[in-house]
């Protein structure tokens, strides 16, 4: 970055229409004091996730792929605590039978 800019610009990163931005888009210029010597001072950008671009079409096919597996995941917990309950039961019938 060039050291024309001064306290407070903001720089706003897009994409285009057909992409979701990821990251943080909006950057702010602001002054850091040297908490040793108050007199010293530099210029940053704030610090966070650099931007990026992801398409549309990918983003949903994640969304959706995300929403399955926890679907998949949430039926599987539920047949293993179903299993393990019938599997309780049956050693407890099995006992009471001998």
């Amino acid at each position: 970055m060039d050291s024309g800019y001064l306290q407070g610009d903001t720089l706003h990163f897009e994409c285009y229409q057909t992409h979701w931005i990821k990251g943080d888009h909006d950057y702010k210029c602001s002054i850091v004091i040297d908490y040793n010597d108050p007199y010293i001072y530099r210029f940053e950008w704030n610090k966070g996730w650099q931007p990026w671009c992801r398409t549309r079409e990918f983003e949903n096919f994640l969304n959706q792929l995300t929403t399955m597996l926890a679907t998949i995941a949430i039926i599987l917990v539920i047949a293993m605590i179903f299993l393990c309950c019938w599997c309780a039961r049956r050693k407890r019938l099995a006992k009471k039978t001998t």
